[in-house]
């Protein structure tokens, strides 16, 4: 499976995260910091988008969606 990644966000305690896209699926991909055992967490867009409110990480990939909203007008 090819897989590409663009980083959505990093917090400032380091943990990361990572809009992922395989050969016919997309998901979040969480990457904890160090400290929280550096572990990756891979989220269906759909439980990414409705378990986050208005954490940080999913009003950037919001801001990246709109990006390519508009890229398509």
């Amino acid at each position: 499976m090819t897989q590409q990644q663009r980083k959505i966000y990093q917090s400032e305690n380091g943990e990361s995260w990572w809009r992922c896209r395989g050969d016919d699926v997309v998901f979040v991909l969480h990457e904890a910091n160090v400290s929280s055992g550096g572990m990756g967490t891979r989220m269906e867009l759909p439980q990414f988008l409705s378990s986050r409110r208005n954490a940080p990480e999913k009003q950037a990939l919001l801001a990246m969606i709109s990006e390519l909203a508009q890229c398509i007008d």
